[in-house]
């Protein structure tokens, strides 16, 4: 038997690796020139994708004691600055501990549906919960919650909460309490340790951009060719895994590297209806000093502040690296800026949260990093998200297809949650487990 892997990601990493341990060679084809996927640790040991371990999640631990990766626990807490009252803006904001945030979120959170008769946004969800709230008297306190979640759920989730189903996040609380998500940690040789580890004496093809995979006859027949557009020598195999990003499934923006099934997978359509791949802007702004330290400390942690336009900060373990981030629609539209424009507004955002002068932030600023992962033509998005209705229709995505067909990555369903390093590793070794039994 022949196996496949499409994508050196770490759900594709992670079955291949899965497989070899139970004696099956299988080879990765991969369309980018770097392993990784949407982990991408920079030459400056900065990341550009995946940052965080949330919580305790045992796919990723695992790996950390047997790899013997050192890792950091961030501190600094959480902060929020308030821009004024009652639409009264002050010239710069309120910064205050927030040693609650997690309790107060928690507020909004506890109160969504597990198990609903039929699902819904999670902004119907906010809708109903802030009409309720009016009418208990109780507005201002509320609607700062609200507002909390909001953009949560934007940022974190990288979600248009008009579409996310409230139900998949109500699993996804009830499993995050399980995983302690509230705690975040760095792995401190960068998350590429990870990966270098889980690629270790696997066999990986660089630079070949599946375009076609031909399946429902004896054997899977996969066409490629180089990111510029050369032919390559067509792959045949008896079984294929697919980790290819959900953005590029759905032929999101720029088609000119999409792949053609033949014929459709009915399973794969049905998942794509209910499937969406979020949005994120993540810019590490690289200063001589802190100039933070006017307002709050040297290592913060995480600052948020909803209303702005980049709406949460955090340090990273270099003290003088800021990353700006924002998430959901806002994140998508803006994506489409240049980077000398993102890191402008970043910078100026930033600064009328401490109260400093654009021109003064930029002059202390020494670099940029940046990755558009929602123009990357191999991404096409940051992370995945279910669509209202979407729960059951998520678990059809991991089933294989003719048994020749197995579709993992981080949207893959096998836990409650979508969009998680975690999540990918254990959809990809849920594929390889499928590929194994049906020998």
């Amino acid at each position: 038997m022949k196996v496949v892997v499409v994508g050196a990601g770490v759900a594709g990493l992670a079955a291949a690796r899965f497989l070899a341990s139970r004696g099956v060679k299988a080879g990765i084809v991969e369309a980018r020139g770097r392993i990784g996927g949407r982990i991408y640790t920079s030459d400056r040991g900065v990341e550009l994708g995946a940052e965080f371990i949330h919580g305790r999640p045992p796919e990723i631990w695992n790996i950390v004691s047997r790899a013997g990766l050192e890792t950091e626990e961030v501190d600094g807490g959480h902060w929020f600055a308030h821009n004024g009252r009652c639409g009264q803006r002050a010239q710069k904001a309120e910064i205050e501990p927030q040693n609650d945030f997690w309790k107060i979120l928690g507020q909004v959170m506890a109160l969504m549906n597990p198990n609903p008769e039929k699902d819904r946004s999670f902004a119907e969800f906010l809708d109903a919960l802030g009409t309720a709230s009016g009418r208990s008297g109780n507005d201002q306190s509320a609607l700062e919650r609200i507002a909390l979640a909001r953009s949560f759920v934007e940022g974190f989730h990288a979600a248009d909460t008009a579409h996310i189903s409230e139900k998949s996040l109500a699993l996804g609380e009830r499993k995050s309490e399980e995983l302690e998500r509230g705690r975040a940690f760095r792995l401190k040789e960068g998350y590429m340790a990870l990966v270098r580890w889980l690629a270790s004496g696997i066999p990986i093809r660089l630079n070949s951009v599946v375009r076609e995979i031909t399946w429902d006859k004896p054997h899977v027949s996969l066409k490629a060719e180089t990111p510029d557009g050369r032919p390559l020598p067509s792959v045949e195999a008896d079984r294929v895994i697919i980790t290819i990003p959900i953005g590029v499934l759905k032929k999101r923006g720029d088609q000119s590297y999409s792949v053609t099934f033949r014929p459709e997978p009915t399973v794969l359509s049905e998942a794509l209806r209910y499937l969406e791949s979020g949005s994120v802007l993540k810019l590490l702004l690289r200063f001589r000093e802190a100039p933070w330290e006017v307002r709050i400390p040297r290592r913060f942690g995480f600052l948020h502040q909803p209303e702005a336009e980049f709406p949460t900060w955090w340090n990273s373990m270099d003290e003088s690296l800021l990353v700006a981030w924002l998430g959901g629609p806002k994140a998508q539209a803006m994506s489409l800026l240049s980077e000398q424009e993102l890191a402008s507004r970043a910078i100026r955002s930033f600064g009328r949260v401490l109260g400093l002068a654009e021109e003064r932030l930029a002059s202390m600023l020494t670099g940029v990093s940046f990755h558009n992962w929602e123009q990357d033509p191999f991404a096409r998005g940051a992370y995945s998200y279910v669509k209202v209705g979407g729960v059951e229709a998520l678990k059809e995505f991991s089933r294989p297809v003719n048994n020749q067909l197995f579709f993992a990555g981080e949207a893959g369903g096998i836990s409650a949650e979508t969009g998680t390093v975690d999540g990918a590793i254990a959809s990809g070794e849920h594929a390889a487990k499928a590929v194994i039994d049906s020998f």
